[in-house]
């Protein structure tokens, strides 16, 4: 089975993206929709999702810089953590 990976980062940058079945991704509906929502939550992103039939819609609801690039974050600098 071939791994297929996304431009997560690239996608999710945006405020919005349309992504197109056949062209963006292969995969069936039901797994792409789950999937954008699995890697919206790795980022701690909030997504709404639009299901076109042949593509999604994808509004990122409030973005979160650091968790989009991979770059630490700096919310939590010197926060005491109990």
């Amino acid at each position: 089975m071939a791994a297929f990976k996304y431009p997560w980062t690239q996608w999710f940058s945006k405020p919005c993206t349309v992504l197109v079945r056949g062209a963006d991704y292969t995969i069936s509906q039901a797994i792409m929709y789950q999937t954008i929502r699995n890697n919206a939550r790795k980022r701690d992103l909030k997504v709404r999702i639009t299901d076109m039939h042949e593509g999604f819609t994808i509004e990122i609801l409030h973005p979160n810089k650091a968790a989009i690039t991979g770059e630490p974050s700096t919310e939590l600098a010197g926060a005491v953590l109990l």
